[in-house]
């Protein structure tokens, strides 16, 4: 996985946390922006990745999930 922050990679418009919200409308939109709470669940996604990146390549696989032949 390349070394890209989270936040700057591109997003979904319909992003899958707002799910609960279409769900009760259809015709929602986010407003934009962030939040504490969305930059506390970036932190938290980013934190989460480079620890299953890491556990990964300890494991032996390579950023396309494949196990390498080693």
């Amino acid at each position: 996985m390349p070394d890209t922050q989270h936040r700057e990679r591109p997003h979904h418009p319909q992003s899958p946390s707002n799910f609960g919200k279409w769900e009760l409308c259809a015709l929602f939109t986010n407003r934009g922006g962030t939040s504490e709470a969305a930059e506390r669940g970036t932190q938290r996604h980013e934190l989460l990745e480079r620890v299953i990146t890491q556990r990964n390549k300890e494991l032996g696989y390579d950023e396309s999930g494949t196990k390498s032949s080693s």
